[in-house]
């Protein structure tokens, strides 16, 4: 095996496969990165855990094909520190079996263990021929309710996003029990999905998607994203995933208007009393008053203009579920809807497509 190639390319796709390396790995070579490369000029670097794949191809000027897996880690630090603009690989003897891989750039060479390519495990091939294709914005706004998926590794279906079509769109939800996202996409071409649970940590891998088609395909527990010169592959996580459609209320006795920005930032300033103290919401005609009184730091108070459409009403939340929630809530105008202080909220903006649930906090006495 010996090629050249362009080491920022390299780099790139190096790191979006080492997205996928386990951080323990059951097995040595899971620890490993398998790079493929293919006498007709192109290379692709796996890295996988045994439930996520996660591939990268690259153009590469190819004197010999060949295959072998390389510690990601080692690799990933070697390549970081070289400024050269291409960098020069070549498998060379082995020592005791293993292969050795030589690295050369400018005016340095290193060597670097590896195994060999035949003890990888092969991540499964998954077909298309279900799916559906969505542009990589859409992609990244839908995922992006990821946020709200659990992280309680007991409740393994809410660690994942919830994706589904209904009525000519795609619809994410992520819950984990406290509160709830929603994003809906329109597709083009009506395509219909059966439901699935995909990983939230799959996000991690999104931000390499810019311009690109994404295609999606999914059979027998498994499902595949596609896009440009990467993918990654997974599996679904199995269960029944909650009919959240039946959680939002049928109406509402109230509605505030209020500015996105200008409430994140009266919240983080109030919260920074005392990070595990609620936040209490008083409702007025005209303002919100946000106030917090921690027995053992002290109190805040910060109020800021609102529209009120019903009475006055005082609640509480969780600070850092209410301005998560806002973050990620396109526009600048958000609309709360609201019954009573212990019953479910509705988060709007005046962006079509987005709604997040939260439960308030209860107040006591």
């Amino acid at each position: 095996m010996e090629f050249l190639v362009d080491r920022n390319k390299f780099f790139s796709a190096l790191s979006f496969a080492g997205k996928a390396i386990p951080s323990r790995a059951s097995h040595p070579v899971l620890a490993n990165v398998l790079m493929s490369v293919a006498e007709e000029g192109r290379i692709s670097i796996v890295g996988f855990d045994l439930s996520v794949a996660a591939t990268a191809s690259l153009d590469a000027d190819v004197q010999q094909p060949g295959q072998v897996t390389l510690p990601y880690k080692l690799l990933h630090d070697i390549v970081s520190r070289l400024t050269a603009p291409v960098i020069r690989f070549e498998a060379i003897e082995s020592d005791g079996g293993c292969p050795i891989v030589k690295v050369t750039a400018d005016s340095g060479s290193y060597r670097i263990n590896g195994m060999s390519a035949d003890e990888y495990p092969s991540p499964p091939r998954i077909s298309k021929s279900k799916g559906l294709e969505l542009a990589g914005e859409d992609l990244l706004r839908g995922f992006d309710v990821c946020y709200a998926a659990s992280s309680d590794e007991t409740k393994q279906v809410l660690n994942s996003v919830n994706l589904k079509t209904k009525e000519g769109e795609a619809v994410f939800a992520a819950i984990d029990g406290h509160r709830m996202a929603i994003g809906t996409i329109p597709l083009e071409d009506g395509a219909e999905i059966e439901p699935i649970n995909i990983p939230a940590r799959l996000s991690r891998f999104f931000g390499h998607i810019k311009n690109d088609r994404v295609q999606i395909g999914y059979e027998q527990g498994m499902a595949i994203f596609e896009w440009g010169d990467y993918s990654v592959s997974t599996r679904l996580l199995d269960g029944l995933y909650p009919n959240y459609e039946q959680l939002f209320p049928a109406s509402f006795e109230r509605s505030i208007h209020f500015d996105r920005s200008l409430a994140i930032q009266c919240i983080d300033r109030v919260a920074a009393i005392d990070t595990k103290i609620v936040v209490k919401f008083h409702l007025d005609m005209t303002s919100i008053t946000f106030e917090l009184d921690s027995p053992g730091a002290g109190s805040a108070k910060e109020t800021m203009p609102a529209i009120l459409e019903g009475e006055s009403m005082t609640l509480a939340f969780n600070p850092k579920y209410f301005t998560e929630a806002l973050k990620h809530l396109d526009g600048e105008t958000i609309v709360m809807r609201l019954n009573t202080p212990t019953s479910a909220v509705v988060l709007t903006s005046d962006v079509e497509g987005q709604k997040v649930l939260l439960m308030p906090v209860q107040i006591r006495s």
